[in-house]
């Protein structure tokens, strides 16, 4: 995946970070290690709520369809 790869998380190992199963929004970093910054905004007003390093294996990448 890469930068601004539209994701969302599998599992709620992030809920300290305000972020739930299922939310999706979009990678703002790809580091070397396998792990994504990700920015998850509020859908209706586009305010971020959330910004965290997640590991690959806890995203799974979204269709434009979804």
């Amino acid at each position: 995946m890469k930068n601004y790869t539209r994701v969302k998380v599998k599992n709620d190992k992030y809920m300290q970070d305000w972020v739930k199963c299922w939310n999706t929004w979009f990678i703002i970093e790809v580091y070397n290690d396998g792990n994504y910054e990700v920015e998850f905004s509020n859908p209706e007003t586009w305010i971020d709520y959330a910004q965290t390093v997640i590991k690959w294996e806890d995203l799974e990448e979204v269709s434009d369809n979804e």
